[in-house]
């Protein structure tokens, strides 16, 4: 005589066990196809905006006025609107008289793609093409804390920044970093280096684009 469970009973014992892990498995792969299915939808809808932006520039409702743009949102422009584009004046690479080339050749906007540009375009009757033009606006502030600690945000200047007609200074940020038994002075251009900017000071124009890295700098 057999006794436990017998050969049937292993075998619904195997089914049981069988069964719950498909079941698992599904579990797993129907989830494992939404989070796809999300992801795929956000990458989709990250695309599309970009696509949207660029798309949505329209050259000629941009004419004659000086807008505010992402300097990768100029270069996508200019990518998008290629056709239409004749050439190029950048006043980042040279802020006096202006760099010129022609849409043709490799955009500088590539040089400089981090922070914020003006963008101004033209239309030319003769030509039936645009003349675009980029000026600076805005850099980026980073803080390290020089063997300090805690976190700042990045701050973001702008370039001639203009308040009731004239160029004002911007202040940073106060220091939000600490260390044991020292005390913060300022901040410094370089890692090590003596301070340039005291707390709270008031800078302009520090950079045309890009980002400005302050060094805090401690004394005992």
């Amino acid at each position: 005589m057999q006794h436990g469970l017998g050969y049937e009973g292993i075998d619904v014992v195997k089914l049981g066990v069988m069964m719950a892990f498909l079941s698992v498995l599904l579990i797993y792969v129907i989830y494992g196809v939404q989070v796809g299915k999300d992801i795929g939808n956000e990458t989709y809808n990250v695309m599309a905006e970009a696509e949207i932006e660029a798309g949505n520039a329209n050259l000629s409702a941009l004419s004659y006025d000086q807008v505010i743009m992402p300097a990768a949102s100029v270069y996508s422009l200019t990518q998008y609107n290629a056709s239409q584009i004749h050439d190029l004046t950048c006043y980042i690479c040279d802020i006096d008289h202006g760099k010129y080339e022609l849409i043709s050749d490799t955009p500088c906007i590539l040089e400089h793609l981090q922070g914020k540009v003006k963008l101004k375009t033209e239309y030319d009757e003769m030509l039936g093409q645009y003349h675009l033009f980029i000026y600076p606006y805005s850099y980026t502030v980073k803080f390290d804390p020089g063997g300090g600690s805690g976190n700042m945000a990045s701050e973001e200047f702008i370039y001639d920044y203009e308040n009731d007609g004239s160029i004002e200074e911007q202040a940073l940020n106060p220091n939000s970093f600490y260390r044991q038994g020292y005390h913060f002075a300022g901040w410094s251009l370089t890692k090590g280096g003596g301070v340039t900017f005291l707390d709270g000071q008031k800078i302009k124009n520090q950079l045309l684009f890009g980002e400005l890295i302050l060094y805090a700098v401690w004394v005992p």
